[in-house]
């Protein structure tokens, strides 16, 4: 009898000594899986962030450049839209000279790798304060995409009425030939271009500021709006005097 009673303890025994080793077995197995994903995310985050600190860069080439381009075509038409009123206004246009505005390359900012971290889910990885810095930073591109069309569509009506006046070239030359109504024609079209080019200069010069922000290791939006009012703001200092504070679309959400 003593010996049945055990036999039993002891079969109960290693019954919970089996159980026991499959229990940890899983639980090892499931920890293993558990730090295997871990890994794959951050190293996905990772990767991810570095991409888009190379995209930052990238666009800081391009958005200087930039500025500079388009800085160079408001000054123009800022000039020759005051020179044309002027002329109309005081009766001396067969002494006005008229000069084609530049014609320097201009680069969209990329985005493609922000393009596919949002559409492939991959900035639920990223950090919050992270993910949003980065989200108000391509909003401000979507802003100035939406500008840089206006632009372009200025400078085709500009062009379009530089080739009707243009006596069968491409380039207006000899404005003396026009009349008021058409000069006053002209010049609204280029004071309308001047315009386009000064949102865009904004767009660009906060753009510019927050990438700065973003390149210095800080995603505080706070210290975003602040870079846009100070000397990380090159539009700032070329147009001076002159409003740089962009309208309601490009708040901070």
């Amino acid at each position: 009898m003593e010996a049945q009673t055990f036999a039993g303890r002891d079969k109960r025994r290693r019954f919970l000594s089996e159980y026991v080793i499959v229990v940890l077995g899983v639980i090892t197995a499931l920890a293993a899986q558990q730090s295997v994903e871990w890994l794959h995310h951050y190293n996905s985050r990772c990767q991810l962030e570095e991409d888009l600190r190379a995209e930052i860069r990238l666009n800081d080439r391009y958005l200087r450049d930039d500025i500079k381009t388009v800085y160079a075509d408001y000054e123009w038409a800022v000039r020759e839209s005051q020179a044309i009123q002027a002329a109309v206004r005081t009766n001396t246009i067969s002494t006005l000279k008229f000069e084609s505005g530049p014609k320097s390359p201009f680069v969209i900012p990329r985005r493609s790798v922000w393009d596919h971290a949002r559409e492939s889910g991959a900035l639920a990885l990223m950090p919050r304060d992270e993910a949003e810095a980065y989200t108000v930073v391509y909003h401000v591109l979507d802003v100035l995409g939406d500008r840089i069309g206006k632009l372009f569509a200025s400078i085709g009506e500009q062009d379009a009425i530089e080739i009707r006046f243009g006596q069968g070239v491409e380039v207006l030359q000899d404005v003396t030939k026009m009349t008021p109504a058409q000069l006053e024609q002209l010049s609204a079209i280029i004071a309308q271009e001047a315009s386009a080019a000064r949102w865009v200069l904004t767009s660009l010069g906060r753009m510019t500021s927050m990438q700065a922000v973003l390149q210095s290791g800080s995603f505080s939006q706070d210290e975003m709006l602040k870079a846009n009012s100070d000397s990380r703001n090159p539009v700032r200092k070329l147009l001076q005097a002159e409003s740089a504070t962009p309208p309601e679309g490009e708040k901070r959400h």
